[in-house]
């Protein structure tokens, strides 16, 4: 874990004084050792087929890279026979001879290259999206195994950064740029060879470039992996608000926060910007530095060449072949170091990407260890349970919190937001570990027990229940995963999946739909309303015939017609399973076995609904105050009634016939219709264009240079 964190840990917990091995629970949770790697770890994942497809293609690689210096011994040959057949030194007949077979020559050396170049390029961009696969597979795998709190503190939006940019940027550093860079590594090996076999006086004159390109190159790389690193850090932060942002848009629209929100993703984006500025300037100024070396020594090459002509010790054809094999050679090296900043890059994201992959969460659902008992009660105890939040180290939430939940029993938790109801709920399914005390399912302390066998005996109904972008019949079954039904035939499923939807009261409305099971509920389950969400929900929930059953404010967010749909499913639902409720509406749970009220972390009161209406104390007066509210509401639906019958009756179904239009317009068809934002290509070059106004300036004159700078190979050759 970082320093930072540590140092987040004790500055927080300085008002709750927590033992060395409290402590050590809290760190363990969220702990992340992001591990210096060297770039060879980055093929880590490669397999024996791979390293051998590798080997191959730096083979081709080293052949075409050695074959690119060998043109210019033959271009310098050809360019002595010019030479002498303008002197008359050979006859017309012999030259046309040798410019022909050296025509050939060309001709078989360029197809030499191309197959080589083919080869080595796709065989590394082969193991390349082979082995970067293998990492996203194990990547997601890593972060589907880690523990809730690690979310807590780094967000999904960080995640989706890591799985996107920073794998790419594994991809690109593994891939054709090794091979290239290598194949321009040897070019530059061979041409200096050779041009020290032509001239080894011409070489050494050219050769103080290589000093000056090589330091110039590392610094460009090492600088050039700081600012990214850093620029990528920023975007991760920025893609967390805008994936929060997206996830809860109607609740930003409601609130109007989207200009705070904009503004909040525009600051990390700003510094991100300010890294990339540096960047792009330091890569700039190096790229300009490397080119004025290279063309400095060519100057220098062009007049001591001529000295070496005119002193007879070299031909013009020599001097023409030491002249390109330098050309290429230096050309290669700078091609080279350009190269080897995309492995620089990638060597630089994989210690967070590894970092993940590597984590053993202390929670881990992915582990084999751990009891798995035949048979379950379902007898929950928690016994002395002290908690708090690994990212909220300052607040205690539970506070030696004792309970006992008989086998089969409805037990329901009542009390102020924030009292710990929901805590308890993410303690059973051990999404956390308590500080101190314990928690028994059936005897057994649930640390001791296998994780994913635990989660397989619990069902949990949330508030806000999420159904995934597929059928009704799919998101149902899926609540089969992992358990002994999993494997069942087809047939079998589906009289599983019906039953399960006539036990939560979804059956009949989903009979009315067009597709019946097989409709599309869409994103989120948009598609579908708010109690038809939770009754498929429930259904999920229930279709394993799970031992637990965990509601947590299961109606909350539903109205009162809707509620009393889904309450009902609920009570067939919870029977012969050991139950906890988590209740918002206290009439809701009246029937309860046992009613347990929070404040603030302990427990205040424990009975059932008669015991603690007797008692005159905390619970009865939650209960009077829920029945002024729902007593005020009535009142206010009875005058909106009342308001509504004193209009025409033409007036009153045009009022309903428009909200129920906007409801389904913005339900349904603006999540469908995407004809309003299609784009012809021209519309978007200027759209683009527009955006980039301010920046206008700037890319003219980079324009500009880089046409400059094009016509620089032009001037030279």
């Amino acid at each position: 874990m970082t320093d930072g964190t540590n140092a987040m840990l004790m500055e927080e917990s300085s008002d709750i004084k927590l033992d060395p091995t409290e402590e050590q629970i809290l760190k363990d949770q969220i702990s992340f050792t992001e591990r210096k790697e060297s770039y060879t770890t980055l093929y880590r994942f490669a397999t024996k087929f791979d390293w051998i497809i590798m080997f191959i293609g730096l083979v081709f690689a080293a052949v075409a890279g050695t074959a690119m210096p060998a043109f210019s011994i033959l271009f310098g040959i050809m360019v002595d026979y010019y030479t002498n057949f303008q002197t008359h030194s050979i006859s017309p007949n012999e030259f046309s001879r040798e410019i022909d077979y050296f025509s050939l020559v060309y001709v078989y050396f360029s197809i030499a290259i191309f197959i080589a170049t083919y080869i080595s390029v796709a065989a590394w961009v082969y193991t390349g999206e082979r082995i970067a696969r293998q990492i996203r597979e194990r990547f997601l795998h890593a972060i589907l195994r880690q523990n809730i709190a690690y979310f807590d503190k780094y967000g999904s939006g960080e995640v989706t950064t890591r799985i996107t940019t920073d794998i790419h940027l594994i991809q690109d550093g593994i891939s054709e740029k090794v091979s290239l860079a290598f194949q321009n590594i040897v070019q530059f090996i061979a041409s200096f060879i050779i041009a020290f076999t032509i001239s080894w006086k011409m070489t050494l004159v050219t050769g103080f470039i290589l000093p000056f390109l090589t330091i110039n190159s590392c610094l460009m790389n090492k600088f050039g992996a700081i600012f990214t690193k850093k620029s990528l850090d920023f975007y991760s932060s920025a893609g967390i608000i805008a994936e929060e942002a997206i996830s809860t848009i109607r609740t930003a629209v409601a609130f109007s926060t989207q200009k705070k929100l904009s503004e909040l993703y525009d600051a990390y984006l700003a510094d991100a910007r300010k890294e990339g500025l540096k960047k792009s300037l330091s890569n700039g100024f190096a790229l300009g530095a490397m080119f004025f070396g290279i063309y400095t020594a060519y100057a220098l090459a062009f007049w001591f060449g001529s000295t070496l002509i005119i002193n007879h010790e070299l031909t013009p054809g020599q001097v023409t072949s030491a002249f390109f094999t330098l050309l290429f050679g230096t050309f290669s090296l700078s091609g080279f170091f350009v190269d080897i900043q995309a492995l620089s890059l990638a060597a630089g994201a994989g210690p967070k990407v590894f970092g993940i992959i590597d984590r053993v969460p202390s929670i881990d659902i992915a582990s084999d260890t751990g009891d798995k008992p035949e048979k379950v009660m379902g007898h929950i105890q928690l016994k002395m349970i002290n908690f708090i939040y690994p990212t909220r180290p300052g607040v205690k939430i539970l506070n030696n919190v004792s309970l006992d939940v008989d086998p089969g029993s409805t037990v329901a938790l009542v009390g102020s937001s924030g009292s710990g109801k929901s805590t308890i709920i993410s303690l059973i399914l051990r999404f956390y570990d308590p500080i101190s005390g314990g928690l028994f399912l059936d005897g057994r302390d649930i640390k001791s027990l296998n994780l994913a066998w635990l989660r397989r005996q619990i069902s949990l109904v949330s508030q806000e229940p999420v159904l995934f972008k597929t059928t009704i019949a799919e998101n149902v079954s899926y609540g089969l995963v992992g358990s002994i039904y999993e494997n069942l035939p087809n047939n079998e499923k589906r009289e599983m999946i019906e039953n399960a939807c006539k036990m939560a009261n979804a059956h009949d409305f989903i009979m009315n739909l067009p597709d019946k099971y097989e409709t599309m509920v869409g994103e989120r389950g948009i598609l579908l309303s708010g109690g038809q969400k939770q009754r498929i929900a429930i259904a999920r929930a229930i279709i394993k015939d799970p031992k637990i059953l965990l509601l947590d404010e299961a109606t909350s967010a539903l109205d009162t017609q809707s509620e009393g749909i889904v309450q009902n499913a609920l009570d067939k639902a919870s029977k012969g399973r050991t139950t906890i409720v988590i209740a918002h509406r206290l009439s809701t749970i009246r029937n309860a076995t046992k009613i347990i009220v929070m404040n603030k972390g302990v427990i205040v009161e424990m009975g059932t609904h008669p015991e603690l209406m007797n008692k005159k104390t905390f619970y009865s007066k939650l209960v009077e105050i829920q029945q002024i509210q729902q007593s005020l509401k009535t009142e206010e639906i009875i005058n909106d009634l009342n308001s509504l019958i004193t209009l025409p009756k033409d007036e009153v179904t045009e009022l309903f016939t428009i909200k129920n239009e906007d409801r389904q317009k913005s339900d349904v068809e603006m999540a469908l219709d995407h004809n309003a934002c299609q784009f012809t290509a021209w519309e978007l070059i200027m759209k683009i264009v527009s955006i980039n106004k301010p920046e206008l300036l700037i890319l003219s004159i980079g324009i500009i240079a880089s046409i400059i700078n094009g016509k620089r190979k032009t001037f030279i050759h």
